[in-house]
């Protein structure tokens, strides 16, 4: 019996010790304490193994019992000793082979505007039969080089592409065939840096893409509706083309906002402008330029002009007064054309029959035209909106007087004052300061022809030749008592128009020295009497025939 007891332990034992060898085998990285080396006919390698188990306290039991348990456990010992041998086995023979690591970096699929570009040495290294290829870092992107069936192209790259870049794809005609399962599900489509000469409306029902990229490809038509079913585009990129027009149909519907349209003809400003109003983002607006049309009103001729300078006038337009034209005058930027430093406006508001001047002008007006209007004052000038105007046409209107301007910005900083033909009868002199190439034009006013304008106005106007260069055609007229005939002002005599009449207040001073001279005079009689009185003892005559006066007695 005690043999079989021990026995039985010792299968338990072996048992035991088989089970943790197929679980080392099994389970090598759960509990890295004891290694085992495998050994196979390919080579060694060591493996992790977990602790081995204790071994449980044997308890005697029937010997029945025990001989069941001895032939099922030299059964169960064989089988796992075979299935040990044969783990082992698979174990030694895969950890012996060595497998090439791979490491796979995935790129951010798009840019900002949701656009794929492939990098372009995949072009350079790309072989094989098919013109299009997966790209080895980014998952459901697919680019073409140099292919020359768009269709046929991507249908050879079997799969379900997000994205697509095609380069130096060359076509007459750009034709998508819509019913293509692979490019319905696209969400950016670059054909870029190939030979198209007409983009045609096939892509009107082609409405998945985010970004459309097309630029590079000397394209000079794209058909008017071509774009217009894409109701999810939000980037369209035709830059380096020879297109004069953009071609899209604007929605409030759609999610367009970004559009790239540098290096073309250049683009007409209308088109430009259209886009602006729409709230459209130009991708690098610095170097985005555009063509003015002789019949742009913003523009006295065909130049080209930046995008800054087409926004400037935009928004000139939306502060324009009502009825009045409103003309771009200046834009200056810094050295490097990024930054928009002054803007400077012209209003035009003449022959509109005004009685005022407008309200308010554009920031930075620096030109008003209110010729040919009826306006009588000027006092319109004091507004906040004025302060930065320093040419005014002012002719052909009923402006009185030139007082309200005392005080005025205007008076002291304009370069430009045109007031002809209104009705001014005095100026007032001190008013103005006139400096070098400051000028200011008085032509056709009724000017009074007084002592006032001969003694100061004709003087100041004389000083003044190169500041009012329309001096030679001022005229003014003779008051209610002279004559009425226009005179040049320049040519006004001060010794006639500054005479008075005579009344006994113009020989007070003849009477007064009439008056001294006798004083003298009797001084001087009194004092030879005096002298004879004393030297020859009687009055000289006539003392001696006037009668004596009680104050005679005090000299005696």
């Amino acid at each position: 019996m005690n043999l079989k007891m021990v026995t039985a332990a010792m299968i338990r034992i072996g048992l035991l010790l088989a089970t943790t060898g197929v679980l080392v085998t099994a389970n090598v990285a759960d509990h890295p304490v004891v290694s085992n080396s495998l050994t196979s006919t390919e080579g060694t390698v060591t493996t992790p193994a977990t602790p081995l188990a204790q071994v449980p306290e044997v308890v005697p039991e029937s010997e029945d019992k025990l001989e069941e348990e001895v032939s099922s456990s030299t059964s169960t010992t064989s089988t796992t000793t075979t299935t040990t041998t044969e783990s082992t086995t698979t174990t030694s023979t895969t950890s012996t082979t060595t497998l090439p690591t791979t490491t796979t970096t995935l790129v951010p699929p798009t840019n900002q505007f949701g656009c794929y570009n492939a990098d372009p040495d995949l072009c350079r290294t790309h072989t094989g039969d098919c013109e299009c290829a997966p790209d080895p870092t980014i998952p459901d992107a697919l680019y073409c080089c140099n292919a020359t069936d768009i269709n046929k192209a991507i249908s050879c790259a079997d799969g379900s592409w997000k994205y697509i870049h095609m380069r130096n794809l060359t076509v007459r005609e750009l034709v998508l065939n819509v019913s293509n399962r692979y490019i319905k599900t696209l969400l950016s489509l670059s054909i870029t840096d190939g030979s198209i000469h007409k983009i045609s409306s096939s892509l009107a029902r082609y409405s998945s893409p985010l970004c459309l990229n097309i630029s590079n490809n000397n394209i000079s038509e794209i058909q008017e509706r071509a774009f217009k079913e894409l109701r999810n585009l939000t980037m369209l990129d035709i830059s380096h083309n020879n297109l004069s027009s953009i071609p899209i149909q604007y929605s409030t519907l759609t999610p367009f906002r970004w559009l790239d349209v540098r290096e073309n003809k250049p683009m007409l400003c209308k088109h430009l402008l259209e886009a602006v109003k729409h709230n459209i983002t130009f991708v690098q607006e610095q170097e985005t330029f555009c063509l003015t049309s002789r019949t742009f009103n913003w523009f006295e001729s065909e130049v080209v002009i930046r995008l800054q300078q087409l926004q400037a006038a935009d928004q000139l337009q939306q502060n324009c007064p009502r009825l009045c034209r409103c003309e771009l005058e200046r834009l200056n930027f810094d050295l490097n054309n990024t930054e928009k430093k002054t803007i400077t406006a012209k209003v035009n508001c003449s022959g509109l029959n005004f009685t005022d001047f407008p309200e308010t002008l554009p920031p930075d007006t620096v030109t008003l035209d209110v010729s040919n209007n009826n306006i009588t004052s000027l006092k319109a000038l004091n507004g906040k909106s004025y302060q930065s105007l320093v040419r005014l046409y002012a002719d052909d209107n009923q402006i009185t007087s030139l007082g309200e301007l005392e005080g005025t910005g205007f008076l002291s900083h304009f370069t430009f004052f045109a007031i002809r033909r209104n009705k001014l009868r005095t100026i007032q002199t001190y008013l103005l300061k006139l400096d070098l190439g400051t000028f200011l034009f008085l032509e056709g006013n009724s000017m009074t022809c007084d002592c006032n304008a001969a003694k100061n106005f004709k003087n100041w106007l004389l000083s003044k030749k190169a500041q009012v260069p329309d001096q030679d055609l001022i005229l003014c007229e003779g008051t209610a008592s002279s004559s009425s005939h226009q005179v040049k002002m320049v040519q006004i005599l001060e010794s006639k128009l500054c005479q008075s009449q005579h009344d006994w207040t113009d020989y007070i001073y003849y009477v007064i020295a009439i008056e001294i001279i006798l004083l003298v005079a009797l001084v001087c009689k009194v004092s030879y009497d005096y002298w004879v009185f004393k030297t020859a003892g009687y009055l000289p005559w006539p003392a001696n025939k006037m009668p004596k006066l009680p104050c005679d007695c005090l000299c005696e």
